[in-house]
């Protein structure tokens, strides 16, 4: 099948087809077939390496491909659904309302919610208010007044203590 000669570049051999496709062979004996456009575009990615003789690998660049397939995923998709729309829109209806038969029984379950609800705000209130007399007693100006007077109070009683 090959008609051209063998050229060794970056440890692969390249090899002209009679189709004007290329076989190109690695180091490993893994044999690929490239286009002329490929081989021509994997060359100049690996152009400063062919120059250093350094090896390298032909890849396959599967950009397109990747393209193709999604496109023919999503029409197949979009086929299906206009073809099963009815059986689809059902499928989703029931599961739609056996998650809101789910989050209703719970409901039901728990008829003191409301006696929860008011236990968890008047404790919520029970801890704000702490720390709004926090704040109050240490950071504002009659607070720090205080500390100041429960310092001084403190240093007095220290030197009364230790002066003996």
């Amino acid at each position: 099948m090959e008609t051209g000669k063998i050229i060794n570049i970056g440890g692969n051999q390249i090899q002209q087809t009679k189709k004007g496709n290329f076989r190109i062979t690695n180091a490993q004996g893994k044999t690929k077939t490239f286009s002329e456009d490929e081989v021509i575009l994997q060359l100049t990615k690996n152009s400063e390496k062919a120059r250093n003789g350094e090896e390298f690998e032909f890849k396959k660049d599967y950009k397109n491909s990747i393209k193709i397939a999604a496109g023919i995923v999503g029409g197949a998709a979009v086929t299906a659904g206009l073809v099963y729309r009815k059986n689809i829109t059902k499928f989703f209806n029931k599961i739609g309302k056996n998650i809101k038969n789910l989050f209703k029984k719970r409901i039901k379950d728990n008829g003191n919610i409301d006696e929860l609800r008011k236990f968890y705000k008047s404790s919520t209130e029970i801890q704000n208010n702490k720390h709004r007399a926090f704040i109050e007693d240490n950071f504002t100006l009659e607070g720090e007044l205080k500390n100041l007077e429960r310092r001084k109070q403190m240093i007095e009683d220290a030197k009364v203590v230790f002066a003996k």
